[in-house]
């Protein structure tokens, strides 16, 4: 091999470890989008975040969004139409497409459960909350059948002494959006008290746990001893 072949194998060589491929410095940039919250009620805002290496002329697109939003970050309202909808975002110098999906009900509400389901009057309980709706939250969460109020994001408590139904709203932040929720609150009737025995009488424990009496055993008869007298007068005067 001469010195000139030689040379030009190991510049090759040299590229290779060194620079990278050409192929692989021209790869196109993926852009990104996402919507936050993913799932929201018609009319509310949702927040839409993407990168876009080389910039964007169009912004993120979306049949579900109000309009095109250009700067990441930035709120947009949702359509009034629910459904699935896939919102989409082109950048400059690549014609690759990031892509997102949200989804638009018709309403959203905060909803919850108790544990135990009814308690007790005076019953300490605990709150399970859907965090779809809720994902923080609640900031609100009372009810006149709460002992003491409830704190922010607290989900533990303890009802009053009262048997019923008592009505109890739950309010969360979904994004930028209030988020409100209802339900009732039964508080059960107490357990009733055991029927209180009474004690059994001294007389009535001496008699239960005395032996039993027998019978007395009758002894041999008494000869019957008739008075003398006159058969004819049965008297009993003497001759």
């Amino acid at each position: 091999m001469s010195r000139s072949t030689a040379a030009a194998a190991l510049a090759v060589l040299a590229a290779a470890v060194f620079f990278p491929d050409a192929t692989a410095a021209q790869e196109e940039p993926t852009p990104s989008v996402s919507i936050s919250p993913a799932t929201v009620a018609i009319g509310q805002v949702v927040e839409v975040y993407f990168t876009c290496p080389g910039g964007t002329d169009e912004g993120v697109t979306s049949p579900g969004l109000s309009g095109a939003v250009t700067q990441s970050g930035a709120p947009a309202f949702v359509k009034s139409v629910p459904g699935t909808y896939t919102a989409t975002v082109k950048c400059r110098g690549t014609s690759k497409v990031g892509t997102a999906e949200f989804t638009v009900l018709e309403r959203v509400s905060a909803t919850f459960r108790f544990i135990p389901e009814r308690p007790k009057p005076g019953q300490a309980f605990r709150a399970e909350v859907d965090r779809t709706a809720c994902p923080s939250g609640p900031f609100v969460f009372a009810s006149t059948g709460f002992r003491d109020a409830i704190r922010p994001n607290q989900l533990e408590g303890v009802v009053v002494d009262t048997p019923g139904r008592h009505s109890v709203v739950i309010q969360c932040w979904l994004g930028r959006n209030l988020i409100k929720g209802g339900g009732m609150l039964e508080i059960a009737e107490p357990d009733a008290p055991a029927a209180d025995r009474p004690a059994p009488s001294d007389e009535a424990e001496q008699g239960a746990n005395a032996e039993p009496r027998h019978a007395p055993v009758a002894g041999p008869r008494k000869p019957i001893i008739k008075p003398k007298g006159a058969p004819q007068t049965g008297g009993g005067g003497t001759a």
